[in-house]
């Protein structure tokens, strides 16, 4: 059994990504305070730094080809160039959106019931979905450049085949659930959902069928673990944690490998480095964990 134990820790200041992304060692990071870092994790040194870029929290961020876009509850997506830290664009929409997705030059914005679809090339809104689901669409991700899985907070999973020439004809697959959607995404040929009360569901897209649903925290001496999210890029491993320790566990809710805690921050974000794990928590702590082989009766 693997346990990543802390390496050395970074202070980014008194805030915290919302969203983040990763390419190769630099950190993409739409922070608490409304901002747009990047940082280069090997030398823990902040490249750029773009204050106030939206009014109210930045919900989502996709970075490709030195332009970041965001979306965020103000009602606008920007666009930037990161080369000279310059707007490109934006877009001013009727919703506060909550979620951001990218395929080629089409980019889906989620905002309350309405997904909003823009062509990059000309800069402009080309269709919107407003009749499948009602409430925040929470989560938007691409597949196979046409594929769109989504999810919102009126418990729908939805997905759409964009080759099609309305909403109605691209609606593939709808499956609805109890409680509240607060992410989704694929896994292989397979997709996935999280719920707001962290019950996690594998279905078959094909076939919209649930292959397995499980409540993926539980209560521990008196105290709940909190849910820290998935990682399907490669096998399905999700992550929760006791404050302390925070176990990997697959799609079998097997544990696969555990991630050590030197601060008892609650951690907002995992990504794998090389060998090496990095936390981000809510504190503004990075904390950089390496891998070492215990066996799984040591470990407290």
């Amino acid at each position: 059994m693997i346990i990543y134990e802390p390496l050395h820790i970074h202070k980014l200041g008194d805030n915290f990504p919302i969203a983040l992304q990763l390419q190769q060692t630099t950190a993409f990071m739409a922070m608490s305070d409304y901002s747009l870092q990047c940082l280069d994790l090997q030398t823990q040194k902040t490249l750029l730094n773009i204050p106030n870029l939206h009014q109210k929290r930045i919900q989502s961020l996709v970075v490709e080809d030195n332009i970041a876009i965001t979306s965020s509850n103000d009602k606008t997506i920007k666009i930037m160039d990161l080369r000279n830290s310059q707007l490109i664009n934006q877009f001013k929409t009727e919703d506060e959106l909550y979620s951001l997705a990218k395929s080629k030059h089409i980019l889906a914005s989620g905002g309350e019931g309405r997904i909003f679809f823009y062509d990059l090339n000309i800069m402009k809104l080309r269709s919107k979905f407003d009749g499948s689901q009602n409430d925040e669409i929470s989560c938007l991700q691409f597949k196979n450049g046409t594929q769109l899985l989504s999810c919102s907070t009126d418990g729908l999973l939805v997905e759409y085949d964009l080759s099609q020439i309305n909403e109605e004809e691209s609606l593939s697959m709808m499956i609805r659930f109890n409680q509240p959607l607060n992410s989704c995404g694929y896994w292989g040929n397979l997709c996935y959902s999280v719920s707001t009360t962290n019950e996690i569901a594998i279905i078959d897209e094909q076939k919209e069928k649930k292959l397995c649903q499980f409540n993926a925290t539980k209560l521990v001496d008196d105290q709940w673990e909190y849910f820290i999210g998935v990682d399907s890029s490669n096998q399905f491993n999700y992550f929760i944690s006791d404050g302390s320790l925070i176990q990997a566990k697959d799609q079998q809710q097997q544990i696969k490998f555990y991630l050590r805690q030197k601060e008892g921050d609650t951690v907002r974000h995992i990504r794998k480095l090389g060998e090496n794990f990095i936390l981000f928590n809510e504190s503004g702590l990075i904390e950089y964990l390496s891998p070492k082989a215990v066996c799984k009766y040591n470990i407290k």
